[in-house]
């Protein structure tokens, strides 16, 4: 554990590899997953915040951006404010959102922006998800 210039204590690299079980972080007075894009440093009291380089090998690598695991055939979208993020549009998060089922569930629990939407995801189909829908997928992904 490091501390940032605001003198919080945040995770680092070594301690946010790729894979499960996701490292924590004391966030609203619970341990929170860390998502492997969040990188060494957590957003100061939200979920995380973005990791330019590992958005970008994400992306290039048909990585999940929470576990930083390969995706599998099956994977979802996760949406801000009912679109795919994009940094073009000015959304500091990686463009395109892949994330397996399960990790989509995770983070439409504990993203602050995701929790809030009423379909935080959408299918590659174009199927909006409401929070049920993904919390089933994510039962069905084991």
């Amino acid at each position: 554990m490091e501390t940032n210039g605001n003198g919080q204590s945040v995770e680092t690299n070594e301690t946010n590899p790729k894979g499960f079980p996701r490292p924590v972080a004391k966030r609203n007075g619970h341990n929170s997953p860390i998502p492997w894009v969040g990188g060494d440093y957590p957003e100061n009291g939200e979920w995380a915040r973005v990791d330019n380089e590992r958005a970008l090998e994400a992306e290039m690598s048909g990585e999940c951006i929470v576990c930083g695991l390969k995706l599998t055939d099956d994977f979802i979208y996760m949406l801000v404010s009912g679109m795919l993020a994009s940094n073009e549009a000015g959304i500091h998060t990686p463009a395109p959102t892949f994330v397996h089922r399960k990790c989509g569930r995770i983070a439409a629990i504990f993203c602050p922006h995701l929790k809030r939407q009423e379909h935080p995801a959408v299918t590659q189909d174009g199927q909006m998800l409401t929070h049920a829908q993904l919390a089933e997928l994510a039962k069905e992904s084991g």
